[in-house]
């Protein structure tokens, strides 16, 4: 069986992470012992030579020779592999081109996001695309028990960076509270189900699965450490470690290395605190459990729970609170503003959609803000497509016109509402704030044909007094971009809208003969109609048109203020269109109140009611 020799490079390193277990020191290893260490493994039959630290790349010198020997040794018919674990900071240029080997596997010591790097002590890697591009490339991705809540959302950065091979490396030696390992179980759940339908296709690779040690973190390679002495382990490597242990991993040279002693797990606890120790082993459980879901290839497909009271099969999810365009209307620019700072994690976008899929929910609406701005928006529409729900996507185009991007996430959205608010650029984009932003909203359109064709397609164009006279444009427009359904909402008194609605609602008595022009017309062009936000009495005869009459009952779930000034996220049932508005005296009678919505509290506040009319026939 091929062997691992790992020579400790450098106890040196240029960081000083926060959680990092290694004993540092100004002890380097010599070029000669490592070159005659790679001859020695090249005579034993070949196999793995790890570089590792400290920072390794601080003593380039030895690092190089290194390589120059495995290069010779493979000439000579050897079957040697290098692999150099690093934190990166010391690579780039010339080094970079050095290890650019089909033998040479460079595994990146990286915790996630820039803040999370931050947040340990890390430095930003300068040349993560030309590590990326390098033969065998792999992250390891440390948790530290700080980030246990974010291990999700770190992981779906790296992710997105194009990374494919990692390894998962939870911090020990440390005192866990019970909360981190907690959250910790159920970030690498979430990653697992994430992962492991994607390893059989190929591409996708965990290190943890070809990986195993007598005890956790450390492995049971061979060592050469970095003051010329000889290990059967590279826990000699931890700043933990007594001598007495030490001594028993002793070896006179690579040839004579004593077998791993049964008890070493034991003896290595013994030094530990007991809640460090017992917190430590609870970790180690939870990295066995992530390795045991993606060996049987996944979770599986969440199922509502028998016994349990299904609740409205539609979930409305304001997933960002983030949006480039500053729209004149905005019903959500208050709460934009308030929980911007605030974002909703990837794990609650997790727990979010499996629960609903759990309570029998079938449709998933993600909304926001702009939800594409959200850094989980294609994992949130993956994971409501893989628990069997159909997905609902309103968007302004900022990031769907983009090509590279629609490619990946056309093809996961069922449903598509364009948020166009004017016939053309001009009126577009006085409503939306954006200059260009009517444009991005036609290259959306295109990418959903290349990229979608089967995909459901909506307008939604939010009526104020400053586009009135430009809906049947829209309507045209729906027409010539083949849009089957167009969505017509009167603006609702919410946010940036309610600061000024006595000067953006359109008065009901315009709506009472525009909405029968329209649906004419909308008839005429085989585009469907709907009006959002009215009530029917104001319709005429385009009253079966209502939105009303075609609601579905949701939960909506949004950011919001908890117990004592928390901040979580609040789910509130919807069985009726009655956001914001209630029936004003003159409904009484009406025949239909039963299923209209009725009007905005705010509209009758500042207009009167003298423009509904019950409907008695």
């Amino acid at each position: 069986m091929p062997e691992t020799f790992s020579l400790v490079v450098t106890r040196s390193c240029n960081l000083e992470c926060t959680y990092c277990p290694v004993e540092k020191g100004p002890v380097h290893l010599a070029a000669g012992q490592a070159r005659e260490a790679v001859r020695t493994l090249a005579r034993r039959g070949g196999g793995l030579v790890r570089l590792t630290g400290g920072e390794p790349s601080l003593r380039w010198k030895t690092v190089s020779s290194a390589l120059d020997e495995v290069e010779a040794a493979r000439e000579t018919g050897a079957s040697i592999t290098v692999e150099i674990c690093t934190n990166g900071a010391g690579l780039g240029g010339r080094r970079l081109e050095r290890l650019d080997r089909p033998w040479v596997r460079v595994i990146l010591s990286l915790d996630g996001t820039q803040a999370a790097q931050e947040a340990s002590g890390r430095v930003r890697i300068e040349h993560l695309d030309d590590l990326m591009a390098l033969p065998g490339f792999s992250v390891t991705q440390t948790i530290a028990p700080e980030q246990s809540g974010r291990v999700l959302d770190n992981f779906l950065h790296l992710w997105g960076r194009g990374i494919r091979r990692f390894n998962f490396l939870p911090v020990y030696y440390v005192r866990w509270p019970a909360r981190s390992v907690k959250d910790l179980a159920e970030g690498l759940d979430a990653v697992a189900g994430f992962l492991a339908p994607r390893l059989g296709r190929g591409g996708v690779d965990v290190l943890n699965l070809h990986r195993s040690g007598a005890v956790p973190l450390f492995n049971d390679d061979i060592t050469l450490d970095a003051d010329g002495t000889w290990y059967r382990t590279n826990l000699v490597l931890a700043d933990r470690v007594t001598h007495p242990v030490l001594e028993s991993l002793r070896a006179g040279d690579a040839s004579c290395v004593p077998d791993v002693p049964a008890d070493l797990r034991d003896r290595l606890e013994g030094l530990l605190e007991s809640g460090v120790r017992r917190s430590n082993r609870a970790v180690d459980g939870v990295l066995d459990r992530f390795v045991a879901i993606l060996r049987r290839g996944g979770a599986g497909r969440t199922r509502p729970a028998v016994g349990v009271r299904r609740r409205p099969e539609r979930l409305e999810f304001h997933i960002s609170y983030e949006c480039p365009n500053s729209c004149l209307f905005c019903s959500e620019a208050h709460r934009l503003e308030q929980w911007r700072d605030r974002p909703v994690s990837a794990m609650e976008v997790h727990r979010t959609i499996v629960s609903h899929a759990r309570a029998g929910g079938t449709h998933v609406n993600l909304t926001g803000g702009e939800p594409s701005a959200h850094p989980a928006f294609d994992y949130a529409l993956d994971l409501a497509r893989s628990h069997g729900m159909r997905t609902f996507v309103g968007t302004n185009g900022a990031r769907l016109a983009d090509r590279a991007f629609a490619s990946r996430i056309m093809p996961l959205i069922d449903e598509l509402s364009l948020s166009i608010h004017g016939s053309g650029a001009a009126v577009h984009d006085r409503m939306t704030g954006r200059r260009g932003s009517f444009d991005d909203l036609l290259e959306t359109r295109r990418n959903a044909a290349r990229f979608n064709e089967s995909v459901s397609l909506f307008v939604n164009c939010v009526v104020t007094r400053r586009n009135v006279d430009d809906v049947g444009g829209v309507l045209e427009l729906c027409n010539r971009l083949g849009v089957p359904t167009l969505i017509i909402s009167n603006v609702a008194p919410e946010g940036r809208a309610l600061d000024r609605y006595e000067r953006l609602a359109v008065p009901l008595g315009r709506w009472r003969t525009m909405a029968p022009s329209l649906a004419r017309r909308a008839g005429e062009l085989g585009v469907q109609v709907r009006f959002f936000g009215l009530p029917l009495c104001v319709l005429g005869d385009a009253r079966m048109k209502s939105n009303d009459l075609h609601w579905d009952p949701r939960v909506t779930v949004e950011r919001a203020r908890g117990p004592r000034g928390s901040v979580r996220l609040a789910t509130i049932a919807a069985l009726k269109p009655r956001r914001g508005r209630r029936y004003s005296r003159r409904c009484r009678g009406c025949l239909m109140r039963d299923v209209c919505g009725g009007v905005f509290s705010e509209y009758l506040e500042t207009h009167g009611d003298e423009e509904i009319e019950a409907i008695r026939d």
